[in-house]
């Protein structure tokens, strides 16, 4: 007949850091510091001890006795009642990896009723891999079973069997950093964490219910000083833009948010008058903004700049670069 076995749970150590023969019996206690007297498993037969699946040690191993199927029992030493999240299965090393389980089920029990929380078939495992179950619907329970339905051999193996409390996931969101710029439009950055109640980090999608919290937004819209030069004071004429808001003034308002944008094929062209008086100009830059609405390709790929002295509405136009 199978026999219970116990085991000490110590209050003094932590989650993280406790052999997993420990972290199952403190589950019991609810993970609140109150030391629990132990706990118990048994099994349908073994040819070894059914604490071999609850040492936290994968290089030994509970071995059946006897044909499937056979079942793992644990229950909590003081009777108290726990809420499983997730469980985790370990198949043995070497060449009792094809006793792997193949097919099982998890039931919680209360008094002479079984509750299935969970059931697989047609998994492979391979040596020393774990397979990760997430638990729905969750009941508290003291005792819990495990029966292997099937194996890759006559008998069952298994290195280690891990039951994990229910944890609550939320993000924890960091302070935005400095805008990258004060003016023109910059973005900021933040850090996004998932921590469940126990302490711990844990992946982003643990939290996601839906969209997660941003990690970058934009910042400093407001229009910077014109950059343009001699054009600060000029007005300004263009061949054709596609929206009033994006004609020529949007490459004086110093925003790099902003740009002009044609309403025609090339060739294109944009009109400055710097008023009566003749100026000297010793050069000149084009910077290509963010466009969230065009694409790279948009970009001028060839410009030419030209100069009259004689005003728009006269004169000959001649080129200023590329020189002739």
């Amino acid at each position: 007949a199978p026999q219970p076995h116990s085991q000490p749970c110590y209050a003094d150590q932590t989650p993280a850091k406790m052999p997993l023969l420990v972290l199952i019996c403190c589950l019991a206690a609810g993970l609140r510091g109150v030391a629990a007297s132990g706990f118990t498993c048994t099994a349908s037969s073994g040819r070894t001890d059914c604490l071999d699946a609850l040492d936290g040690n994968i290089s030994s191993a509970w071995i059946s006795a006897e044909t499937m199927p056979q079942w793992l029992e644990i229950s909590t030493g003081d009777g108290e009642f726990i809420k499983i999240g997730s469980y985790t299965i370990t198949a043995a090393l070497g060449s009792l990896a094809t006793s792997a389980p193949t097919a099982w089920r998890l039931e919680g029990i209360k008094g002479d009723d079984k509750y299935i929380m969970d059931e697989v078939s047609g998994r492979t495992l391979q040596a020393g891999q774990t397979a990760i179950r997430e638990l729905t619907g969750l009941t508290a329970y003291r005792r819990f079973r495990l029966t292997l339905l099937s194996s890759g051999a006559t008998a069952v193996a298994l290195a280690e069997l891990q039951l994990l409390q229910k944890v609550t996931y939320t993000f924890d969101l960091g302070a935005w950093s400095d805008c990258s710029v004060s003016c023109g439009g910059g973005n900021q950055q933040r850090e996004v964490t998932c921590r469940g109640d126990d302490g711990l980090t844990y992946h982003s999608s643990r939290c996601s219910t839906g969209q997660a919290p941003e990690t970058t937004r934009g910042c400093g819209f407001a229009a910077c000083a014109c950059k343009g030069g001699l054009l600060c004071t000029s007005s300004c004429t263009d061949s054709g833009s596609v929206h009033p808001q994006l004609g020529c003034q949007a490459v004086l308002d110093g925003l790099m948010t902003t740009s002009w944008t044609s309403a025609r094929s090339t060739p294109q062209w944009l009109q400055f008058d710097l008023g009566s008086a003749d100026k000297r100009v010793v050069a000149f830059s084009v910077s290509i903004g963010n466009c969230a609405a065009c694409t790279a390709t948009e970009a001028p790929s060839s410009i030419s700049l030209q100069a009259s002295s004689s005003g728009a509405d006269g004169g000959s136009w001649v080129n200023a670069w590329p020189q002739q």
